[in-house]
């Protein structure tokens, strides 16, 4: 064995530009599918390191209201832990309640220093015994277990701390008062879907009353959460026994507990529910339901199982090409290796002793276009890492894992690029291969063409792929979403102070040259909108809907430059209008089945604030807009108005000097708020937000489409090189008859050509048939053209000509006196 690698290394080195274009195109083929193989394991890692985790599942809820059915990824406070009481299965449990989704108000300040987390949540006692968080400072067993305790992460503690341990200061929070820091644990890893800032003992909720009446009006506590079954406001997991099956279980117990404890409240909502047991580690690529805890912002998590299954396929496309290469150049070069076989199988050696050899080879090879692959993952990692937000490594003492995954790599690809060859080349009598001129048999000639058509058909469907992606990317970029969105900045009001006096700070900015317009609301597209039960006047009489809905200013309409399509909207004159009117969007009418939709009634008990008319008369209708992802159908969407108080205000600034307007808020902000931190963002780059996964998706398919046609040039230029080698005395012949530069790069390229176009077809229909399956997956899809496959074959005829015509200039450089003196 050792000679035979020996042997392979020299041919490794002597052999150069057969040696660089198989290692190039290995090495590079190999780190494409490393770097996929690396960030599907990292996705299929999410909260696998929490102890015990294969018993531990969050609970959903499945709601079904008026024939209507939702996934809510929350559940309510109380059925936690009345179900540990009544089900042994049941060994512990936690939840966690989002404060900044319900309290956007909420200001931390100790010292000079004060921020406005939106990263806080308040978590049971038992949250450190779910998930593993390493500490720093403090104790998990007992670090949640008073009220006015909090745990910071150590990126959160040194904002207000610095470096040093914090445990027992007390950091102050707008509307609550005094809460001690009693933990500090490292920041939650990228692999976990629980992330968070700081999080309070739950036990202080029940002192959050004044934060309770700003957010759900006066008399509002924590009470209204707390025993309600109905109000699904917070994350739910649960520990059970070994051998747990979530489907027994709901067989067995939950018809019975939700009879008696439930059936007679959902019942009186026209609604009803179950459950929806959802292991830990599978909640990062599996669940999309509503209300997920990473996408409260809106942001939509990429990947998912059918994703991942995308990605290995063209992890496995990227080692098939450049085996394919292997493959083809090896045999293609066989002629100078006959008379070699055969000297050695004249001297004795066996069959075995040959596939020995030409496997060792195929190894060498290998090995040696891994460490390039491994340069290659190391140079492009920090970017890959950068653009898909994880944390993906290589050492090999951190994760032993890769070390297997390389070595798979390589037998895979060492396997699928020798085996053939090795056997071909051991195959042949000695009398053969040392006759005069030795020839590939018929069966050799017909794999090499299928091997090219393969690798024709792979690259010209990725390069399709990415180009319907694209395609499909620019049509959501430029859809017309039924509002203005240039140049709108967002500005969080933070504390109860500066969200009833929203109004005054809309005035002074008004007061400003560079503010266009201002608007005060509660949300804005992209937001995530409230869903609630509500009773919708129909033909049949009062149905109950589950339904979005918003609180905005009267001047939204305005300020969103959305479409009035029928009636009004709210007027600033109309003090009724508050606590009475209400306006639609266009499904809503179409779904509510109203002829005439002006003065229909809508029974909208469940908005707690002090302008919550319990009956209200829709006035206006407003063209529909899409206020979530385009990737989701318009829903409908109910619009309640409020005074110039809010969470938000909304401001418009001109895109020609954006930093000159921004500095003037900053001095406005100032001026209003001086105790409180600037923060703002602006609307674009939220709704940018909501097609993430879109994007990252197109960059990956253009980077591996990339791949693929580079891997295949590589290819097309060898399997060139050897052919206008093994047609030199023709080639000179031809130039002395007086054949041109085009003619003989026509001659070479004939062969490629009929293969390409077999290639072609074959990679369109299976393109066609894919693609057309993920524009169907989206509400509002382009339509899928010609042009993609046509630019694809383009690009493949690109660099098959660009290949075979250098080769062919080559040749016909050469003085046909040296290619024929020996004729």
């Amino acid at each position: 064995m050792r000679t035979d690698i020996k042997i392979g290394l020299r041919r490794l080195i002597l052999e150069k530009q057969y040696s660089l274009i198989n290692v190039v195109g290995l090495a590079v083929s190999m780190a494409g599918a490393l770097l996929i193989i690396l960030f599907l394991q990292f996705e299929f890692s999410y909260d696998r390191y929490h102890e015990d985790y294969q018993n531990k599942y969050r609970l959903a809820a499945i709601s079904r209201t008026g024939g209507d059915e939702i996934g809510l990824a929350v559940n309510s406070f109380p059925l936690a832990p009345l179900m540990e009481s009544q089900f042994p299965e049941i060994k512990n449990f936690t939840r966690i309640f989002p404060l900044s989704f319900f309290f956007r108000n909420m200001v931390y300040r100790h010292g000079e220093r004060s921020f406005h987390e939106s990263g806080v949540f308040a978590a049971d006692s038992t949250f450190f015994d779910f998930f593993h968080f390493e500490f720093i400072y403090g104790n998990g067993q007992t670090a949640l277990q008073e009220p006015f305790s909090m745990v910071m992460t150590k990126s959160m503690a040194e904002r207000y701390f610095g470096q040093g341990d914090p445990v027992g200061v007390t950091v102050q929070v707008e509307g609550l008062g005094g809460v001690q820091v009693t933990a500090v644990v490292e920041d939650p890893p990228v692999n976990s879907h629980v992330q968070f800032e700081g999080l309070l003992s739950m036990s202080t909720l029940a002192h959050m009353r004044s934060l309770f009446e700003s957010a759900f009006g006066p008399g509002a506590s924590w009470a209204i959460f707390e025993n309600n079954f109905l109000s699904r406001v917070c994350w739910v997991y649960l520990q059970t026994v070994d051998g747990f099956d979530p489907a027994v279980f709901m067989d067995s117990h939950w018809e019975g507990f939700y009879q008696e404890h439930l059936a007679e409240m959902e019942d009186m909502v026209q609604s009803s529910s179950s459950l929806k047991f959802q292991p830990l580690h599978t909640i990062h690529l599996q669940s999309k339901m509503e209300y997920e805890m990473t996408s409260e912002t809106g942001a939509v998590t990429m990947m998912s199982p059918e994703m991942a299954g995308v990605f290995s396929v063209i992890a496995l496309f990227l080692l098939l090409v450049a085996s394919i290469n292997y493959t083809n150049l090896a045999i293609s070069r066989f002629h100078k290796r006959s008379k070699e076989v055969g000297v050695r199988k004249v001297m004795g050696a066996d069959r075995q002793q040959l596939i020995k050899q030409f496997m060792a080879e195929s190894v060498v090879t290998t090995m040696a276009a891994l460490i390039g692959a491994l340069v290659l993952v190391e140079i492009m990692l920090p970017s890959v890492n950068t653009l898909l937000g994880v944390d993906i490594t290589t050492s090999v003492v951190s994760n032993p894992q890769i070390l297997i995954i390389l070595l798979g790599i390589s037998v895979f690809v060492g396997l699928v690029a020798g085996v053939y060859p090795s056997v071909y080349f051991s195959s042949f009598t000695p009398a053969r291969v040392l006759a005069q001129r030795f020839t590939p048999g018929r069966g050799t000639t017909s794999l090499k063409k299928t091997l090219i058509v393969v690798q024709f058909i792979i690259s010209v469907f990725m390069v399709a792929a990415t180009l319907v992606v694209n395609s499909q990317l620019r049509y959501m970029n430029n859809k017309d979403l039924g509002y203005g969105y240039d140049h709108v900045m967002i500005i969080e009001m933070q504390d109860d102070v500066n969200m009833n006096r929203a109004g005054v700070l809309k005035n002074m900015l008004l007061q400003e040259p560079l503010i266009r317009d201002a608007t005060v609301s509660n949300y804005f597209p992209s937001l995530y909108t409230i869903q609630n039960s509500l009773e919708i006047e129909t033909e049949d009489g009062f149905q109950m809907f589950s339904l979005n809905y918003a609180q905005i200013s009267p001047d939204f309409k305005g300020f969103m430059e959305m479409e009035l399509v029928a009636g009004r909207f709210f007027d600033w004159d109309l003090r009724t209008d508050l606590g009475e009117a209400i306006v639609v969007n266009e499904t809503a009418v179409r779904q509510f089945g109203w002829d005439d939709p002006i003065g229909k009634s809508i029974q909208a008990n469940y908005l707690l604030s002090e302008y919550s008319g319990y009956d209200r008369r829709v006035v206006g209708v407003v063209k529909d807009f899409h206020y979530t992802s385009l990737a989701k159908p318009v829903e409908p969407l109910l619009m309640f108005p409020m005074e110039d108080r809010g969470n938000f205000l909304l401001v418009k600034v001109p895109g020609s000097d954006i930093p000159a307007a921004v500095s003037a808020i900053e001095r406005a902000w100032t001026s209003f708020a001086p105790n409180n931190p600037l923060v703002f963002y602006f609307l674009d780059e939220a709704i940018a937000g909501l097609s993430q996964s879109q994007q990252v998706l197109s960059t990956f398919f253009g980077a591996f489409a990339l791949l693929c046609i580079v891997i295949s040039f590589l290819g097309v230029y060898g399997l060139s090189a050897y052919a206008a080698e093994q047609r030199t005395r023709e080639i000179g012949v031809r130039k002395v008859l007086g054949a041109k530069l085009s003619d003989v790069i026509l001659m070479l390229n004939r062969e490629f050509l009929s293969l390409l176009i077999i290639a072609f077809v074959l990679a369109t229909s299976l393109a066609w048939y894919f693609m057309g399956q993920w524009l169907d997956g989206f509400a509002y899809s382009t339509r899928l053209t010609i042009w993609p496959f046509v630019v694809s074959m383009f690009a493949a005829f690109f660099v098959t000509f660009l290949a075979v015509g250098y080769h062919a200039w080559r040749s016909m450089r050469r003085n046909p006196a040296e290619t024929l003196q020996y004729e």
